[in-house]
């Protein structure tokens, strides 16, 4: 049947979909709080090994655009002083 091959196809891919997302979460050293992110709000922490360092973040994703949003965890993660976190 179709479905039976969709939802084959779906069990073969959520595991290599985890797999980047935990391989991307690595790279960039961003720790997401997925319990505490509701309503927009995206927080978390950053690993900023070049300073030796971790940074909390609080970002109101309603509040800002996604390019402003990608913008403060790109400058959390290069050790800058976040401008829209608390």
């Amino acid at each position: 049947d179709g479905i039976d091959a969709v939802e084959a196809h779906r069990m073969e891919e959520v595991p290599k979909i985890q797999m980047q997302i935990a391989l991307y979460a690595k790279v960039v050293g961003i720790k997401w709080d997925y319990d505490e992110s509701v309503g927009g709000i995206l927080k978390g922490e950053v690993a900023v090994p070049t300073k030796g360092v971790c940074r909390q973040f609080e970002i109101d994703s309603n509040e800002h655009d996604e390019f402003d949003v990608a913008n403060e965890l790109w400058a959390l993660m290069e050790g800058k002083q976040p401008a829209l976190t608390c």
